[in-house]
């Protein structure tokens, strides 16, 4: 139980200081969903770690029904007064502890997989919620990304996989390589 109060006490954190709404990271989250809607399936999506709006209000134009489940309640709060629509379900839990009665044809973990303690857990998790022909894409920071690279030249970074300090703002706990993932 500790263990759960201090992981809801990183996202309120995160949340009491970050909007995906703003400045880049809002033209990155609109580039993804766009990059990735070609590759999901059916009607009913599953969308873990939403944040407060971007992405969740991207996807309730395309899908009949859309679960979006986030840690933080105030991320949770800001999407329930935001975004009005009958498709939209708002689940405030720990993907750890989610309980979930019902079968998903996409499931789309958008930069969470960095931020949980057990990445292998939340993957497994999934797959129990996902339909035989569903798909789960998975976005997370790229360690290979030209930025990190620029960084380990520069001598910010010792190495392309490291954290650096908005890494550790954020919450992060790793960054991947394709090989990590």
């Amino acid at each position: 139980m500790n263990r759960s109060k201090d992981e809801i006490r990183r996202l309120h954190n995160v949340s009491e200081w970050y909007s995906s709404g703003k400045g880049l990271d809002s033209k990155l989250i609109k580039y993804r969903a766009k990059t990735l809607l070609p590759y999901f399936k059916g009607l009913v999506i599953l969308e873990l770690g939403r944040a407060d709006d971007v992405m969740t209000e991207i996807l309730v134009k395309h899908f009949e029904r859309i679960v979006a489940v986030d840690g933080s309640s105030k991320f949770c709060d800001t999407v329930r007064n935001r975004i009005k629509v009958d498709n939209l379900k708002v689940i405030c839990s720990l993907f750890e502890e989610l309980k979930l009665n019902e079968k998903f044809d996409t499931i789309i973990m958008a930069h969470i997989l960095e931020h949980v303690e057990n990445p292998d857990l939340i993957i497994n998790r999934a797959k129990t919620w996902l339909k035989d022909s569903g798909v789960i894409p998975i976005d997370v920071p790229n360690a290979n990304s030209i930025h990190r690279k620029a960084g380990v030249k520069m001598g910010l970074l010792k190495r392309v996989d490291d954290l650096n300090e908005l890494d550790e703002k954020l919450g992060h706990r790793r960054i991947y390589t394709w090989e990590t993932l």
